[in-house]
């Protein structure tokens, strides 16, 4: 069985990446939060392999 602590090492990246996508707020986004929240999208949409589904 994995370990959690290794999994969360080896996806640290994308577990970063969803927090802060759910630490952006939901409405009124500045231009730099609505940046980083297109970011966010296109890199998890391209981790788990749904291209297009947020974007």
């Amino acid at each position: 069985m994995a370990s959690l602590q290794l999994d969360g090492a080896e996806y640290a990246s994308e577990i970063s990446t969803l927090r802060q996508l759910i630490s952006l707020p939901d409405a009124d986004q500045t231009p730099t939060q609505n940046a980083h929240y297109r970011h966010d999208i296109a890199a998890l949409d391209d981790f788990f392999g749904t291209a297009g589904l947020y974007r």
